[in-house]
């Protein structure tokens, strides 16, 4: 459906919402949302709730922590009874040993030089700090890189359209969107 007015109605198709476009309308309709109304029916999978970056100079025992850095080094180690997958993440004021048991699935998507996100618990081993088996996610760059970036709605998502672009897509539009909904009729005093 062609959209002839700036007026957004649940019927436009996704392709002319602010920030979609035709390239991403295509990521969007592989979904299987084709329109505003299947937009605001796209519903999150999950809600995650990080606390604020930090940096590694700043971390300290037994913390939940979320670190943005670079990996320097990968390491693998299938020789020990439980294999490991190590990397050392570093930020501009230091660096901190990341590792995961069996993480031998890790070895084709970590790689130095990547920019990573990093949400676990802050643990020690040999007199050095450590996060065992944290959850992470591989930045790119043009992707936002503020505390409010990693907290919030995730969206299932495609190579295509990853969740953090329909979640900035939706946010950019909420005000828009917001004008379709029926007026709440206002309770009894």
């Amino acid at each position: 459906m062609q959209h002839e007015s700036n007026q957004i109605t649940l019927e436009t198709a996704t392709q002319f919402v602010k920030g979609v476009g035709p390239s991403r309308a295509k990521g969007f309709a592989e979904l299987g949302v084709e329109t505003v109304g299947d937009l605001l029916e796209y519903y999150p999978r999950d809600w995650v709730f990080l606390p604020e970056v930090s940096k590694i100079c700043e971390v300290r025992l037994d913390r939940e922590v979320c670190l943005v850095g670079i990996v320097e080094q990968t390491d693998y180690q299938p020789y020990r009874k439980v294999p490991i997958f190590e990397i050392t993440l570093a930020d501009d004021t230091g660096f901190i040993r990341v590792i995961w048991f069996r993480g031998r699935y890790l070895m084709n998507q970590l790689e130095p030089g990547q920019m990573l996100l990093v949400h676990g618990k802050v643990t020690k081993y040999k007199y050095q700090l450590q996060l065992t088996n944290p959850k992470f996610i591989v930045l790119k760059e043009d992707q936002p890189q503020g505390p409010e970036a990693f907290s919030g709605p995730v969206y299932p998502a495609s190579a295509k359209l990853p969740s953090w672009q329909i979640k900035k897509i939706m946010r950019s539009n909420i005000v828009e969107f917001a004008k379709l909904s029926p007026e709440t009729p206002s309770c009894p005093a």
